[in-house]
């Protein structure tokens, strides 16, 4: 039987007259459609699960009645957690940052624990959210025409990242212009977070060995963000 973690943190945010009724529902989520601990693992130091659950006594948003906010956070890894809400609640699952920083965020899910029906999915007594990153990480490893840093004698490389809204239109990103990445056990690595899941990007890097300078082309080399971690391998020729 699998092991339902326990809420960290429940507490009520706002509230006009008290819900009359507390149910306890169990809700899993996975992330992108993949199962989160792996997915987890890669996100920044202190990511977590923050639910808002907004309760109701009737099933109708239009109709007028007590409502009531209140918010819970949970592991990310655990995939599972148990929240309270009213008879009916929507529930916002969101993955933020320890600075509330949203890195991922699912549709709201409609939940009616105080319904005869129950309202989940069909003989599925479970609540059930799949959310979608928003923010990720990009690494380049750096290689000239072809071989490691290393190989290359390059001792390090200045390397940039832009974000490429449209054609042509290049944006700094910030803490992330003429950063010096240095040959370290034989390879070149460029990280950088967060970047914007679904959005283009542009690496422009340089490094001069001996008397020759290498470069990527002017425009930089191009990648699309995609999921918690984006890698990539960015070449520089001879200028």
């Amino acid at each position: 039987m699998r092991r339902v973690p326990s809420i960290l943190a429940l507490s009520a945010v706002a509230a006009s007259v008290g819900c009359s009724s507390v149910y306890d529902v169990d809700l899993d989520w996975t992330i992108d459609g993949d199962e989160p601990a792996t997915v987890c693992a890669a996100l920044p130091e202190g990511a977590q699960i923050d639910f808002t659950i907004t309760s109701r006594d009737n099933a109708d948003r239009r109709t007028n009645g007590p409502v009531t906010e209140t918010t819970a956070t949970a592991q990310c890894g655990d995939g599972s957690a148990t929240i309270q809400t009213g008879a009916f609640a929507d529930v916002l699952v969101r993955i933020v940052n320890e600075d509330d920083v949203t890195l991922g965020a699912a549709p709201a899910v409609f939940v009616t624990p105080g319904s005869a029906s129950r309202g989940f999915v069909e003989g599925n007594d479970r609540a059930r959210a799949d959310i979608a990153l928003l923010e990720g990480s990009v690494t380049a490893t750096l290689t000239v025409v072809g071989r490691s840093c290393e190989d290359a004698g390059a001792a390090s490389f200045t390397v940039s990242l832009f974000e490429n809204p449209e054609p042509n239109a290049l944006v700094a990103v910030d803490g992330a212009v003429d950063v010096v990445v240095p040959c370290t056990g034989g390879s070149a690595t460029f990280t950088h977070s967060p970047v914007h899941v679904g959005t283009s990007y542009r690496v422009q890097a340089t490094t001069t060995i001996g008397d020759v300078e290498f470069a990527t082309a002017s425009a930089g080399e191009g990648l699309v963000a995609r999921g918690v971690g984006t890698v990539v391998t960015v070449d520089l020729q001879a200028r």
